[in-house]
């Protein structure tokens, strides 16, 4: 195991630690104003990606919260991230690849 520390940049108090927080189909989660959700329901929202092609279909409030976030996790399995052309175009995430999703430019999600 590997054993790391907080980088010095990080030491001064104006900065902030964030995290990434994947939305999982079916869990609860809050919307924008803090409301208590379940991301389930009826599906009536295509998750598609760049060619139109639907990856899967998921309720709004799942659909909603994947657009927030620009990734999520289906009850299969399948993670998906916003792609480009928009904040209607998913992609499948390879997870044994990126298996916390990805960030800017493509690039592998890594925990610190």
């Amino acid at each position: 195991l590997e054993k790391r520390s907080i980088p010095s940049c990080y030491s001064k108090s104006s900065v902030k630690l964030t995290y990434y927080w994947i939305p999982k189909e079916g869990d609860k989660d809050m919307n924008n104003k803090g409301k208590s959700i379940t991301l389930s329901g009826s599906k009536t929202k295509k998750l598609k990606d760049k060619n139109g092609k639907k990856i899967a279909k998921v309720a709004k409030t799942t659909y909603d919260k994947f657009q927030m976030e620009g990734t999520g996790l289906l009850k299969s399995g399948t993670m998906v991230n916003l792609g480009s052309g928009g904040k209607s175009v998913f992609m499948k995430v390879d997870r044994k690849k990126a298996p916390y999703g990805l960030g800017s430019n493509s690039k592998a999600l890594v925990p610190w």
